[in-house]
């Protein structure tokens, strides 16, 4: 039984990494749940039962992503020792950019989350808050001051939309895309000083 047990919880946990990379690289809509389950490696009878809509698969999978690459980012974003430099760093990469699969759900998805139901715009700021958390943390060792929670949130959102429209322009005029990218770099390490 506990050998069954595990392996349900390895295939549920594949399933929402693949639908977590799925999602990011071809959005939400673009992805059916049979695709995922096939990513996966699971046939449609383990898929059966497991969610009750697409909607519930993708409020599971953006929690899980979310998660997962706000630890990353928290860790230092691969960095040797966190730091708050290093986060804007990687979060403002030409790689970061340019590999939505693996990079940043909330960049990924933004504007199609605010077209689904509650649920998943539930899972988005609940991911939304922990990377605020992890960027007022790095930017004043944890006060609860007020004004720092403004200025991280802030930040946030300016990461979030300045790598979205980075990547929409990036195709059209790579030079405007990479320009925002240096420029939100400046200006968001001067706001996060």
């Amino acid at each position: 039984m506990k050998v069954k047990k595990e392996r349900a919880r390895e295939n549920f946990q594949a399933l929402l990494e693949a639908a977590g990379t799925l999602f990011r690289r071809h959005g939400i809509d673009a992805v059916s749940v049979s695709r995922i389950g096939q990513t996966a490696g699971l046939s449609h009878g383990k898929l059966h039962g497991k969610f009750e809509s697409k909607e519930d698969l993708a409020a599971d999978a953006l929690s899980y992503t979310i998660h997962t690459v706000n630890c990353f980012i928290a860790d230092g974003a691969g960095a040797a020792a966190p730091s708050l430099s290093g986060q804007l760093d990687h979060f403002l990469s030409l790689e970061h950019r340019d590999d939505p699969a693996s990079g940043c759900a909330m960049t990924a998805l933004a504007s199609e989350v605010g077209r689904m139901g509650p649920e998943v715009s539930e899972r988005f700021a609940e991911g939304f808050t922990e990377l605020v958390d992890i960027f007022q943390e790095s930017m004043s060792g944890g006060s609860g001051d007020t004004e720092d929670r403004g200025t991280a949130m802030t930040l946030v959102a300016a990461l979030i939309g300045s790598v979205s429209v980075a990547r929409a322009v990036a195709k059209g005029d790579p030079k405007l895309s990479e320009d925002l990218l240096r420029h939100a770099r400046r200006v968001l390490g001067d706001l996060a000083e």
